[in-house]
This record gives C-alpha cells, structure tokens and sequence, in this order.
C-alpha cells in the first residue's frame, strides 16, 4: 500500500469513525497522480510525522487535490529497540544526504551533525537541513517508519555534551584490537549513541576527548572504511544487537 505524508492528520483518538474528507495537495498530491497514476477507489496510507498513521480510500485524484475519506487510524508500531543515536561529523557532497537517509531507515531516534578537525564541510546551512528533512520523510514512506528521524543543528565537536547517552561508541580507524561486542543490546542499554568522523578521520586529541567523557572506540574490521559505510555498517551491526533486524535474543543464530 503507497504511503504519502499528511502533516494535518486528526489527532489520534479521532479514530476512523470521522468520516471527514481528507484533502491533499501539493507534491504529494501530484506524485500521488501523476507518477503513481492511483484512481479514486484506491487505498492508501497517510502519516503526519507525529506517530500517526491513517488507512483512507481515495475519492477523488487531480494533480492539484486528492480527496480521501478514513477508513482506519492507528497510532504507528513502537520500537522496542533501544534509542540510538547517531553523531555524523558533516560529509562533502551527497555522502551526508545517503548517511541521513539510511539512519533513518535503520531507526535512528536523532542525528547530530559534527564539526571536527578534519571535516573538508563545515556547515550544515538552511538549504541542507531542508534537503535532509525531505530524505526523511521520503525515507519514511519507503520504510514505513510512523516516526521521522530528528536532526539537531550542527555543532562544534569540542563542545558537544553526551552525558545524556548511556553507551557510547567511537569508530575509529587507529583503533585495532576492540571491536563491537557479539552480545545482545536490551532496552536498558540505551540511550546509545555512535559517532563517526569525516573523511579524513578523527584526530587522536579528538578521540582522547571522547574518551574523557565515557566513549569507548571500536574497529569495523581491517578495512578502512569510507565515512558513510563506517555510519551505516556500525548502525547495521548495532540495530542487529538490539533485535531491530529479526529476532536476536540469545547472541545466536535461530
């Protein structure tokens, strides 16, 4: 079923007893009719980006409005996984663009962009963190994510505060010998917070800083990763842990 995003949606105890037209329009009303060519008599999803999620027939489709009436509401599936959060020293180009998009689909709570040393882009302007909301919510179509990932402002490393997370892990490519536990992560592990460096890596005064306040840095294997791979391969294994890849309950294969 096509899922579109509704920002207006009821509020959840409305229930799908209200049978009030929803209207809706702009690019999601035109990619509803032009690109997916649905007909009045289809059935779609709507999620407004706060939890709730909305089953709706189409009665009408124009590229200019699109009329449904509910037919279903339910507020969107919990994850029982524990809260991650990922800290991205900014990436060139579109490398931060697949980093926002994956974390998300890999049910990242929030994403804090970093400034460090080495970053070769140092802001993350209104033009970018736009463009970053946007991949969100098309992430969260394909994925079915209720949710969105939340992204914070750029922020100097160096004064950067994660007393908040109860774990925290650097990858970092000088370490050698300590790598990611095969055990598995419960609820209580989190908030978990995993930060990757730019391109160029962390400095060593970086990471002495991070383990100052608690980090523990961790290798991704002898091959040195690209920083977009280090995010999505360390976010990968780290949902795995948490069961938010399949059932992962005693550290073995069913």
């Amino acid at each position: 079923m096509r899922r579109f995003y509704f920002p207006a949606l009821a509020a959840p105890d409305a229930g799908p007893s209200d049978q009030s037209p929803l209207v809706l329009t702009g690019p999601e009303a035109r990619h509803l009719a032009l690109v997916l060519r649905l007909k009045a008599g289809d059935t779609v999803e709507f999620f407004d980006g706060l939890g709730q999620v909305v089953q709706a027939r189409l009665q009408s489709v124009t590229p200019q409005q699109v009329r449904a009436v509910p037919v279903a509401a339910h507020a969107g599936r919990a994850d029982s996984c524990p809260d991650l959060v990922l800290a991205q020293a900014l990436l060139k180009g579109r490398k931060m663009d697949l980093v926002v998009q994956k974390a998300n689909e890999l049910g990242v709570q929030r994403l804090l962009p970093l400034v460090t040393q080495f970053c070769e882009k140092r802001e993350g302007g209104a033009a970018a963190f736009a463009r970053w909301q946007r991949i969100v919510i098309e992430s969260c179509k394909q994925c079915r994510r209720a949710l969105p990932m939340q992204i914070g402002a750029p922020a100097p490393l160096a004064g950067a505060d994660f007393s908040w997370a109860k774990t925290r892990l650097v990858a970092w490519e000088g370490e050698h010998e300590a790598g990611l536990p095969f055990a598995p992560l419960e609820p209580a592990a989190g908030p978990l917070c995993l930060l990757v460096g730019p391109e160029g890596g962390l400095h060593q005064d970086e990471v002495a800083h991070l383990q100052s306040q608690g980090f523990r840095a961790f290798s991704l294997g002898a091959l040195v990763l690209r920083a977009e791979t280090a995010a999505i391969s360390g976010l990968s294994v780290l949902r795995w842990l948490s069961g938010g890849l399949g059932n992962f309950a005693d550290g073995r294969w069913p």
